[in-house]
């Protein structure tokens, strides 16, 4: 896969607290773990624009996944939201940078000679 960066940000709330204390001992762990899992899981599956242009579908799917099993730890996953996807290897970056130049200027050179 393609090295990414995410930011995710969501919040929860408790509606059941004798389940959120006693049923699963790292409640905030389990959830960041599940969030996490499940964004990659969206994420990977897509095609590139997608995953850049529609994040609010993401964040329904993300939380629709990860919410069945939070609800049984005693909290509801809230609101959710994938704020920010990049690339994150810069190497990466630079190579497809330049691809695209190159391209660009092959384009405008045959352009030119028809």
């Amino acid at each position: 896969g393609t090295p990414m960066g995410v930011g995710i940000w969501y919040e929860m709330q408790v509606n059941n607290p004798v389940d959120y204390l006693f049923v699963n001992s790292n409640p905030e762990g389990s959830l960041q773990a599940n969030v996490a899992s499940s964004t990659i899981s969206t994420l990977s599956n897509l095609e590139m624009e997608k995953m850049l242009e529609d994040r609010h579908s993401l964040s329904r799917t993300v939380r629709g996944a990860v919410s069945p099993l939070s609800e049984k730890w005693g909290y509801r996953l809230g609101s959710v939201y994938i704020r920010k996807v990049a690339f994150t290897d810069r190497d990466m970056v630079d190579n497809i940078t330049d691809k695209v130049v190159k391209r660009l200027v092959q384009v405008t050179r045959d352009s030119r000679s028809v």
